[in-house]
């Protein structure tokens, strides 16, 4: 569990201080220890070589802490690629004021991003390997890949990609998030047999 913030502020606020605190780690010190932390945590007994992100209907939220996730990675000197490859709603261009496009955009020292277009058959493409792809080509280039997948409330596709992504992260909000959806999401990455290393919940 980690503590972003340090006191509880109204909801609205404390969602855009929230995302504003993930989505720009460079000047936030105490949340970079905080994600290394993690980082360490999961590595105990997962690779994270290909870490998915996904959270339980805020894509935005998985957005900012992918992005500080990586950014993590990158300040402690591993280059990272952050794909958003929530096609259903693809939202790290909107958390970061870029415009989505193909190819590689830099962000920053040691991190890059690839923001992919939103589909009308996400489905279609994830079958297609084509998220996989990108990992392929970029491998030896990049130590981590940190991939945004849809939301684990609506949408199921995240199985398809299971062959290749070494981690799940499910980003949650504290008094946000029903807890019962937690649950319902961690029984199905074991019915679905995902390699899921942990729930953050962000206070």
């Amino acid at each position: 569990m980690m503590q972003i913030l340090d006191k509880i502020v109204p909801s609205k606020r404390k969602r855009q201080k929230l995302l504003a605190n993930l989505s720009n780690v460079s000047s936030k010190p105490a949340v970079v220890q905080e994600l290394t932390a993690l980082q360490n945590e999961i590595a105990v007994g997962f690779s994270t070589k290909v870490i998915a992100v996904s959270s339980l209907r805020d894509d935005a939220l998985a957005s900012a802490f992918a992005k500080g996730l990586a950014d993590t990675f990158a300040i402690n000197g591993e280059k990272t690629l952050v794909i958003d490859a929530n096609l259903y709603n693809p939202s790290l261009s909107d958390v970061l004021g870029q415009q989505r496009g193909e190819g590689i955009v830099k962000l920053g020292d040691n991190v890059d991003a690839v923001m992919m277009e939103k589909q009308t058959y996400p489905s279609e493409v994830y079958k297609s390997g084509a998220i996989e792809e990108i990992v392929k080509a970029h491998e030896s280039e990049y130590a981590h890949f940190v991939i945004l997948v849809p939301n684990l409330r609506d949408h199921k596709e995240i199985a398809l990609l299971k062959g290749f992504m070494t981690a799940l992260i499910l980003v949650t909000q504290r008094n946000v998030t029903a807890k019962q959806w937690i649950y319902e999401a961690c029984a199905y990455c074991a019915e679905a047999e995902l390699p899921f290393a942990k729930a953050v919940v962000l206070k």
